[in-house]
């Protein structure tokens, strides 16, 4: 598996620092959605947290194909049924109040977790666990992500990882930032706890990256990713430019054998028919 990271360093030097890590996410989660339109990525089933509004409305995740079932974070047992009006679901036999807010500065983050200043508030160990943390800036701005563990550390600090982060998220984020001025992965946000949200099951055309250090989840398209962003570069530069069309040339290639080698995994070629031989 390779991180968006891996594919960015095999850009010239002149174009790695050019752009900051949100234009590459962009890039990649664009590749990502014409592979799945090419039918060479299969419908991926996600979970996600979800916060309830107004009561019963809950916004329909982004890339979501089909809403699986809704259940409650704490009690997983119960069900929730629901209606899709509008691009939104409405629960049918539930109202919930208004979520109850807490927010820590974040004194730092990455896809695997943050750490928080919770300077008077003698947090414990384990308090945050399945708490829903909800990125309001940075990267990850707009995302939810569930903590699997929390605990206290020296200085007032207080970390929270997230649940299903690599191991090695952490250090891939820190190799991946270019530039000084990259802005965070998460800045700030804000936990609820978890009698006060609720987690989908839905399938996605495609999980999307978030930051640099997010696994592509497409090996064997190396040469591809690598045609792709280099074309993505030279269409910043010059879109009408030699370089720009030839990188194209070369991304719409590797389409094509792409889309060749399915066809042969779907009609798998055939030797002679003989006589006496059933096929």
């Amino acid at each position: 598996m390779a991180a968006l990271s891996s594919y960015v360093k095999r850009m010239p030097m002149m174009y790695q620092h050019r752009y900051r890590s949100k234009q590459w996410v962009d890039w990649a989660n664009d590749l990502l959605e014409r592979l799945s339109g090419e039918g060479c990525l299969p419908p991926q089933l996600l979970t996600r947290g979800a916060i309830v509004r107004n009561g019963v409305w809950i916004d329909r995740p982004p890339m979501s194909r089909d809403i699986k079932v809704i259940r409650h974070a704490k009690q997983q047992e119960t069900v929730y049924r629901f209606a899709e009006e509008n691009n939104r679901l409405r629960l049918i036999d539930a109202v919930f109040n208004k979520p109850q807010q807490q927010a820590y500065p974040v004194v730092e983050a990455d896809p695997s977790g943050i750490i928080l200043d919770v300077a008077g508030a003698k947090l414990e160990d384990g308090y945050l666990d399945d708490w829903l943390f909800v990125a309001t800036e940075g990267e990850a701005a707009g995302h939810t992500f569930i903590v699997s563990e929390s605990f206290a550390e020296k200085d007032d600090r207080f970390t929270a990882l997230f649940l299903h982060s690599s191991p090695s998220a952490a250090e891939a984020h820190d190799q991946s930032q270019s530039t000084v001025d990259e802005e965070p992965f998460i800045s700030a946000g804000y936990f609820i706890g978890p009698n006060d949200y609720l987690i989908l099951f839905f399938t996605a055309k495609f999980r999307p990256v978030l930051s640099m250090s997010d696994d592509l989840g497409i090996d064997g398209y190396g040469n591809l990713v690598n045609a792709w962003l280099r074309w993505k570069v030279e269409e910043r530069v010059l879109v009408t430019s030699s370089e720009c069309a030839y990188w194209h040339g070369r991304a719409e290639t590797e389409f094509s054998n792409l889309r060749a080698e399915l066809l042969n995994r779907i009609n798998k070629p055939r030797g002679r028919a003989l006589a006496g031989f059933i096929q």
